[in-house]
């Protein structure tokens, strides 16, 4: 539950579970409740009836909601929907919309959880909930009537209908939109980035094949995955406008949200839209993201409320004066760092702004080219072994040297990965370097940026800097 501290400071959730307390007071939950060698109790996340009978036992004991997930379809988690739900109150707070809230939430699913959750929350906010797949339309319905709330939420049948949401509004005003889209394209796994990971036996990890997983291919998966059908969603949002006020989505990829928010960077400079926020959403392990805009002028979301994380620490690491790796200056530093990037790490995309008393690099790579140095060194010397072998057999007349195609088309390759990196949002690693002076020490200090995929890679480089800088 790394991220738990995380979570929207009204999420109830943000306190571990008491499994003991659940199971004794919800027995079919309680059979799930494990407990280890001291006594600690524990549930197992990996099994689907578990997180079923978990969701439905946190619904009815913190909502008082009665709900039926059927067997495959996507199993929604508690806290996540409830961090979306309370940044969406702090969005109409701020905006100072405090009447007859209209929302619209795109695929529902079978628990028809948004609209249940926040009409429980917010008892005068009404919903039109819209899905697409049979089974949750069935369950949807029979969920909002057995809790009694068919005149606060009304479940629309969005098949057969090419538009998502615009065809709901021609006649009507809604206060916002908010979605949690299928993620996937065609396959699921648990990164939601590394699509190709393989099982031992090297087949893919389709989402039919993942025990957690019970979502239908309609829940996890559509034509271009989330990017495309957000896409659909800022499509429409551009032909109906003001008829809605605030438009949110959640996202599940690091990149896609990238993509988007650097779309609507672009919208706002071209005054297509008047404002647009975002924020990230945690539960446990998990992140995701959250984005929303508006076209009304009188809500300057710019400045709206975010769920704020705290800003992990820099990687600091001061140098030996008795180095000898380069001289004991930040010019000479500068410029060795700068020398490995090139030539021994072959990362061409940084920049280098040079200050009056500090160096500045701003890196980024696909390649994690500082890993197993040493392997690389020892390639690198048979390498050279065998083409000084190549040499003085072609000197002594025994066979020609072997022309230099490999290397050519190793070249050649770099160069074009190198292309491809440019027009990535989301880099293996995205870091700063900073070289300065504390007192009479000289410092490297490095810091993991906005596109890097995740903190391990700049945690890495630094340690193959230390080993350098010796």
């Amino acid at each position: 539950m790394a991220f738990n501290q995380f979570m929207h400071p009204r999420n109830i959730y943000r306190k571990k579970l008491d499994y003991d307390h659940l199971g004794r007071e919800y027995p079919e939950f309680g059979q799930h409740v494990c407990h280890d060698e001291k006594g600690k109790s524990y549930i197992d996340y990996s099994d689907i009836v578990v997180l079923r009978s978990l969701t439905k036992t946190l619904l009815k004991n913190d909502f008082h909601l009665d709900v039926q997930i059927p067997e495959q379809r996507l199993v929604p988690t508690i806290p996540m929907r409830l961090n979306y739900i309370l940044w969406i109150e702090d969005l109409l707070q701020h905006c100072r919309l405090f009447y007859q809230i209209q929302g619209i939430d795109i695929g529902t699913g079978s628990c028809a959880i948004f609209p249940l959750l926040a009409t429980t929350l917010n008892p005068d906010w009404k919903f039109i909930a819209t899905e697409i797949d049979p089974i949750n339309l069935d369950y949807a319905n029979k969920n909002v009537t057995n809790n009694n709330l068919n005149d606060k939420i009304i479940i629309y049948d969005n098949r057969n209908i090419d538009t998502i949401f615009k065809h709901l509004v021609q006649n009507s005003h809604f206060t916002f939109v908010m979605t949690n889209p299928p993620f996937f394209e065609d396959t699921f796994n648990d990164s939601f980035e590394n699509i190709n990971d393989k099982k031992p036996n090297d087949r893919r990890i389709t989402f039919h094949q993942r025990k957690t997983n019970s979502a239908s291919s309609d829940e996890a998966i559509c034509d271009g995955g989330e990017l495309v059908f957000i896409k659909r969603i800022l499509d429409e949002s551009l032909q109906t406008k003001k008829l809605i006020d605030l438009y949110t989505v959640m996202i599940g990829r690091k990149k896609t949200f990238l993509e988007l928010k650097y779309l609507l960077k672009d919208m706002i400079k071209n005054k297509t839209l008047a404002s647009f926020t975002h924020t990230e959403l945690c539960q446990g392990n998990t992140k995701r993201w959250a984005l929303a805009w508006t076209f009304d002028e009188r809500f300057n979301l710019a400045n709206s409320p975010k769920i704020l994380q705290s800003k992990p620490k820099p990687l600091i690491h001061y140098l030996d004066q008795d180095m000898k790796a380069c001289d004991y200056n930040i010019e000479s530093i500068g410029n060795y760092i700068e020398n490995l990037l090139l030539n021994d790490l072959h990362i061409e995309q940084f920049q280098i702004i040079k200050l009056n008393k500090r160096i500045e690099f701003d890196i980024k790579s696909n390649e994690a080219n500082w890993k197993n140095q040493r392997r690389k060194r020892r390639e690198k010397l048979s390498k050279e072994l065998m083409e000084k072998i190549a040499e003085d057999d072609f000197i002594a007349g025994k066979r020609p040297l072997d022309d230099d195609d490999d290397n050519h088309n190793s070249n050649k390759k770099f160069s074009q990965s190198n292309e491809l990196c440019k027009t990535n949002l989301t880099y293996l690693l995205h870091c700063s370097l900073i070289i300065k002076r504390d007192k009479q020490d000289i410092l490297i200090k490095m810091e993991t940026k906005e596109m890097s995929q995740n903190k391990s890679a700049t945690y890495e480089l630094l340690q193959y800097f230390k080993n350098k800088l010796t």
